[in-house]
């Protein structure tokens, strides 16, 4: 099997290379015939060395996966191994040179990494698999290069997490802080729950969203305590976040009574010190739903200056689940997946805009996209591509013209992204505690199995002469 899929691999990248044709959109079909798809499950995650990583479950069974990247583009075949369902992977992120990722594993909080020291496909496959007991689950992690000079080659990554209570409270919230390369897997890691009042009233502080970004980490949280904002932002330079009183202040970006926050916060690093912060709030005076974005330099916000720069897409309502959003460097194009019943949207704007600003939406009807992520730089003369992940679908649009698409496998809307106010900013002091716990570490080894799926669609433009 191996040597078929080696054979066809390279048969369908001659073809691709040879014809003069570059993929606009498509869409792929991985699942068998005979397959049950958890399709909430899947997660497609970052790249290395042109090979692009995702996560699927199905017939109660987990699969770590990867392909070429340009034959995603052309064709679908890719590589899984399977573990057993214990094992879940909710986010992607790249830690220096190993491919990262968080979840759960044995029902315990784990961070691990796909050691890459080989050339796919291969037959041995390892994996470190570290349990962080003092949470059931991670869900969103950013990692930084440390910037210390006695600690070269270090990568520091943060990370949010979930416990259980024994009641029907809603599950404790933590935001951790661990090393996940060059230290050893036997040093402590440390974490600190977010305040919780009772279970009687629900209120709470709730970190949705972490990055790093010039040597700080930044964790967005919403807050329903009495004296809280509803959307709030905790920073801190990344040495010792959890041991130093920068962690402890909230920056609460203030909303009106009629606005409400109905979406988890996402957070995003661009270039040059920026980031975004993005949520959809609903107006209750015109009944009316609205995607947020705000530009955040860095400095001029740790220094007091507001010179955010906010603007908002009036969408329908009917999408008002904030999956994730990511953003392309090379055409500067932040695309922003929601989701509904049944359906997703995926918006096209530009982060940079300072005026009213174009924006396309594209419309999937045939259910939901869980995940997604740039394609990655895989050769320079590419274009530019992201990938949306649900169920046993993957979606592939090529976004190098712009936020402006022409031709899409998915239904294409023409928008207006609105400049307004920039938000009003006040900063409280509200200390956390924070504590440490010792790491458990699995060392696991995989063979894999070769599959294949079918092309739904497919859009193919001629290439330049």
């Amino acid at each position: 099997m191996k040597d078929i899929f080696k054979i066809l691999l390279c048969i369908y990248l001659s073809l691709s290379l040879s014809i003069e044709a570059k993929a606009q959109s498509s869409i792929v079909t991985y699942s068998p015939s005979t397959s049950t798809m958890f399709g909430d499950a899947t997660r497609f995650g970052c790249h290395y060395n042109d090979w692009s990583t995702y996560y699927v479950r199905y017939n109660d069974s987990s699969y770590f996966c990867y392909t070429l990247d340009l034959v995603f583009l052309y064709a679908a075949f890719s590589t899984k191994l399977q573990f057993e369902p214990s094992f879940i992977i909710t986010d992607f992120k790249r830690l220096i040179y190993n491919q990262g990722f968080i979840g759960s594993y044995q029902g315990v909080g784990m961070h691990g990494f796909f050691d890459y020291n080989y050339s796919p496909p291969s037959t041995n496959h390892v994996f470190y698999v570290i349990n962080l007991p003092s949470v059931d689950n991670l869900k969103r992690m950013a990692g930084i290069k440390t910037s210390d000079p006695a600690m070269v080659g270090q990568t520091k990554a943060f990370a949010i997490g979930e416990k259980s209570q024994s009641s029907d409270a809603p599950p404790k919230n933590y935001i951790l802080e661990f090393y996940a390369e060059g230290i050893g897997f036997s040093s402590p890691y440390y974490y600190a729950q977010l305040p919780f009042n009772t279970a009687a009233t629900g209120e709470r502080e709730t970190a949705d969203d972490v990055i790093t970004l010039d040597h700080y980490v930044i964790f967005a949280t919403r807050d329903t305590r009495n004296g809280h904002a509803p959307v709030n932002l905790r920073i801190s330079d990344t040495t010792n976040v959890l041991q130093n009183a920068d962690i402890g202040y909230q920056w609460q970006f203030l909303l009106s009574s009629y606005e409400k926050v109905v979406s988890e916060l996402r957070l995003l690093p661009l270039d040059d010190n920026f980031f975004v912060l993005t949520y959809i709030k609903h107006d209750s005076r015109i009944n009316k739903y609205y995607l947020c974005v705000h530009r955040i330099h860095l400095h001029d916000f740790l220094a007091g200056n507001n010179t955010i720069v906010s603007r908002e897409i009036l969408i329908d309502g009917s999408c008002t689940d904030l999956v994730d959003v990511i953003f392309d460097p090379t055409v500067k194009i932040l695309v922003t997946l929601l989701n509904g019943t049944g359906k997703s949207e995926l918006y096209h704007d530009d982060p940079y805009a300072t005026i009213n600003s174009p924006v396309s939406k594209l419309t999937y009807s045939d259910g939901n996209f869980y995940s997604i992520d740039t394609l990655g730089e895989m050769y320079s003369s590419s274009p530019d591509y992201y990938i949306a992940a649900g169920d046993s679908v993957f979606f592939t649009q090529n976004i190098s013209n712009g936020v402006v698409i022409e031709e899409s496998c998915l239904e294409i809307t023409d928008m207006k992204s609105l400049l307004c106010d920039s938000p009003n900013i006040k900063i409280i002091y509200d200390p956390l505690e924070s504590f440490y716990a010792t790491k458990i570490v699995h060392r696991i080894i995989r063979q894999p199995e070769h599959f294949e799926g079918f092309d739904r669609c497919n859009f193919y433009k001629k290439a330049n002469p």
